[in-house]
């Protein structure tokens, strides 16, 4: 019966010890902190790890037309303000297709053979965001990014192959939630 009642006393008391009472907390020096501290990875902010998938639009979908599912990317948004982050980003995609064989014309001659075409884009930029409410659960916001590409283009019909890299500048206006 000793036991029954000491389990019980124990019980009540480790509940008002958890409880709201201020005299009682854990860690009395803890402030509380805004809804946007709640990523331990990068606090006062967000990190976010992305899988990504791509088509082709306009020409592009006439070099390679097949989606891709190869990519990533990586960005952070740090809040300087309860409504305006700044972040950046890393990202990475991939397109491989592979046409069958047949004699493929171009200026002055053909070739036969089996085409191989791929694209890779590795991309950075610097950005900023707007959050217009920042204590809703769902969050929307708009947002704007520049910085580099870096391209390279590969081609082999047959024994023949043409690579091309180069580096763009890129513009990328966001909206989401």
């Amino acid at each position: 019966m000793k036991a029954i009642i000491l389990s019980i006393a124990m019980i009540i008391s480790l509940g008002a010890w958890a409880g709201n009472n201020p005299e009682m907390k854990l860690f009395p020096e803890q402030k509380t902190t805004n809804a946007y501290d709640e990523n331990f990875l990068l606090p006062g902010g967000f990190f976010n790890i992305n899988y990504n998938l791509g088509w082709g639009v306009g020409s592009f979908k006439d070099f390679i037309s097949k989606i891709s599912y190869r990519g990533f990317s990586m960005d952070a948004r740090w809040f300087v303000t309860d409504k305006i982050a700044l972040g950046g980003m890393l990202g990475w995609n991939g397109f491989y297709e592979k046409y069958p064989r047949r004699t493929y014309e171009f200026d002055g001659g053909a070739v036969t053979g089996v085409v191989q075409a791929t694209y890779y884009n590795f991309t950075m930029s610097v950005s900023g965001f707007y959050y217009p409410m920042p204590e809703a659960l769902v969050k929307p916001y708009l947002g704007f990014g520049i910085g580099p590409v870096y391209q390279t283009v590969d081609v082999q019909i047959g024994r023949f192959y043409s690579e091309e890299k180069n580096w763009q500048f890129y513009m990328a206006p966001e909206a989401g939630v």
